[in-house]
């Protein structure tokens, strides 16, 4: 009889173990099986990205480290925490080291082209035209830093009056997703491995920590952003052609162009946009009561905010300072005036 127990005690002892293990097992790889699932999202890879930044910030197992590498792993994580927390005001010196974290954490839970092309069909037509236009200004930021957009407006006369509203017969100015898709197309850009990974990191940046659709055009060097200030917002209304989400207009050399082929999506986005654009400085909250509010952003930029009641939708008016110092031939140059050359001598 005590053999038959030290028997079954033996065993039960061998499963308790066998199970301990086997949980250990699946807890290490639990993360690593999440990742890799074929059925990968957008939505899906943001909230890891977003998990595991807050494991990053919550990091205290420091044990074992010596002097200078525990200093060392302390100011690391310092310097996270003062990214994180201040790159929702639009600072691009931690936006770019939140952006190059996010880039870390897709490249090991998405080690391979492939992997990337399940969440976003790069090279493709199958692609949403705002990706489309956040490719193209990663393409041309990498020469031309914030003046991308100026240079691709320019280079492609994007700020020429238009005929497509009042039964076409006012002149407007717009952006449609149209011309985006061919200027796409006719680009031919070749994204690699590591360019689709940024991409992808700006992306999950804006719907996690930036300002949405509109973060790219908001750091490049236009006069101005607004959102929110036209376009229906009757919710019930059929076949509605422009609604309020849809209102993201930039001034660029005193035209205010109208971004057709952006699109915040919903209310409660254009909410969010609206509130981190208004938030440097803790000027206080947009209540019901205090509909309204005047602030400015990091950069100097002059922002007014307002949502209901005191508006009909949730707004704001980004007057940006950007300096345009026009050349010495743009000065002097007239129709009116003889000999003007001879002051460029």
């Amino acid at each position: 009889m005590d053999l038959f127990n030290f028997m079954m005690l033996f065993i039960l002892t061998a499963i308790i173990i066998a199970v301990v293990i086997l949980f250990i097992r699946r807890a290490n790889k639990s993360d690593e099986f999440y990742h890799k699932s074929v059925d990968m999202t957008f939505e899906r890879l943001q909230l890891i990205v977003r998990d595991e930044l807050s494991e990053m910030v919550k990091e205290d197992t420091f044990a074992g480290l010596d002097d200078a590498a525990l200093n060392s792993a302390l100011k690391i994580k310092g310097n996270i925490i003062k990214a994180l927390k201040n790159c929702v005001y639009g600072i691009d010196s931690d936006k770019e080291i939140v952006i190059n974290l996010i880039v870390q954490i897709i490249a090991n839970h998405c080690p391979t082209d492939d992997d990337l092309q399940k969440i976003i069909k790069f090279g493709t037509d199958k692609i949403d035209v705002q990706v489309m236009f956040e490719i193209l200004m990663y393409e041309y930021g990498k020469s031309e830093g914030r003046d991308a957009l100026n240079v691709f407006i320019e280079k492609y006369k994007l700020a020429e009056p238009k005929y497509v509203i009042e039964d076409k017969t006012k002149p407007s100015y717009r952006i449609d997703a149209d011309e985006i898709r061919q200027i796409y197309n006719s680009e031919n850009i070749e994204l690699t491995y590591n360019d689709k990974c940024n991409v992808l990191a700006i992306l999950i940046f804006q719907k996690y920590k930036g300002f949405g659709c509109i973060d790219t055009i908001r750091a490049s060097s236009v006069n101005g952003v607004n959102i929110g200030t036209s376009g229906s917002i009757i919710q019930f209304f059929g076949n509605r052609t422009h609604v309020a989400e849809n209102s993201i207009w930039i001034n660029y050399k005193g035209k205010q162009i109208h971004m057709a082929f952006l699109d915040m999506g919903t209310e409660e986005e254009t909410r969010r946009i609206v509130q981190a654009i208004s938030r440097w400085n803790s000027p206080g909250p947009l209540t019901e009561k205090r509909g309204y509010l005047v602030n400015t952003m990091y950069d100097k930029s002059r922002v007014l905010a307002v949502r209901p009641p005191m508006s009909e939708y949730w707004a704001v008016f980004i007057r940006k300072f950007e300096l345009c110092p026009l050349t010495l031939h743009q000065l002097i140059y007239k129709d009116y005036i003889t000999n003007w050359e001879l002051a460029e001598y």
